[in-house]
């Protein structure tokens, strides 16, 4: 079968950024797992947080994690589709910026839970209208109102006007991150760092603007992409590392140390040790808060 080839190439420093990114994906799974074990203990009533809570936080670093081993495919080695890896940044942000928020709350992972169902509820029947043609798709999930779970969705979300979705939250990501400062000024502060990253840059390319392509791929300058693959393979770390790290510290304010927690905090140090000194050194002080 024919297939699209594109060059590869790599570089020492991106050699480096792909063994620590690998690593602490690594340690951030298996502190997922001892995190998730935590659930079973909720039949006993010795779980640090409600079994809801905790289900739903580690179901957003499972998605994080699953992001991050494809953003680390785009990266070893680097190319032209390393691009796509920033915008998956910012999905992996995201991911624990969001667990984070749902660690500052036990009500929010019960409105997530109900959430689920209630927009799998009102989805079950898309209107369109298409040249003229309106119409309904219907999707059957064995939803209706009078099913219990259903009802107390729809108590929670209600009905809005011209039949649309509400959201999960109401709460921006600004408003979610003071929310977490409550519990972690140092979570706060890596949060507010990643958001003022390379998101413009991030969503023009996930957009497929013009703009994205010149200044990931062309050489309109005559000096070669302003923003390439190394470019975007550290940014894309850089935010990866630092959400890490900004959810460990909500996490163990949370619940203490668990798993390797102590290991993938100091792994988080030590990249940016090695990339970022003056970085490393802020980070230092703003242990253990």
């Amino acid at each position: 079968m024919s297939d699209v080839s594109v060059d590869t190439f790599d570089t020492e420093a991106n050699k480096r950024r792909t063994e620590y990114r690998d690593t602490i994906l690594f340690m951030l799974n298996a502190m997922n797992v001892n995190f998730i074990l935590l659930g079973v203990q909720d039949q006993t009533s010795k779980a640090p947080l409600p079994h809801n809570q905790l289900r739903v936080a580690s179901g957003h670093i499972l998605s994080a994690i699953a992001t991050g081993k494809t953003i680390s495919a785009l990266l070893d080695p680097l190319s032209i589709c390393s691009k796509d890896a920033l915008p998956l940044a910012r999905t992996f942000y995201e991911c624990l910026l969001n667990a984070s928020f749902v660690l500052s709350d036990s009500a929010l992972a019960v409105r997530a839970t109900k959430y689920t169902i209630y927009k799998l509820f009102k989805n079950q029947n898309q209107f369109f209208n298409l040249g003229g043609q309106k119409g309904v798709v219907k999707s059957d999930f064995g939803l209706t109102k009078d099913n219990r779970l259903v009802a107390e969705a729809l108590s929670v979300f209600g009905e809005k006007a011209g039949g649309g979705v509400r959201p999960c939250f109401t709460e921006g990501r600004s408003e979610k991150i003071a929310e977490i400062e409550k519990i972690s000024i140092g979570a706060a502060i890596l949060f507010q760092g990643v958001e003022h990253m390379s998101w413009d840059l991030a969503s023009e390319i996930a957009h497929g603007s013009h703009f994205g392509f010149e200044v990931t791929q062309s050489d309109l300058s005559g000096f070669g992409p302003f923003f390439g693959p190394e470019e975007i393979g550290a940014s894309a770390t850089y935010a990866m590392i630092c959400s890490v790290d900004a959810y460990l510290r909500v996490l163990r304010s949370v619940v203490g140390d668990i798993g390797v927690m102590q290991e993938l905090a100091e792994a988080c140090i030590l990249f940016f040790q090695e990339e970022a000194p003056e970085l490393a050194e802020r980070l230092e002080r703003l242990k253990p808060s």
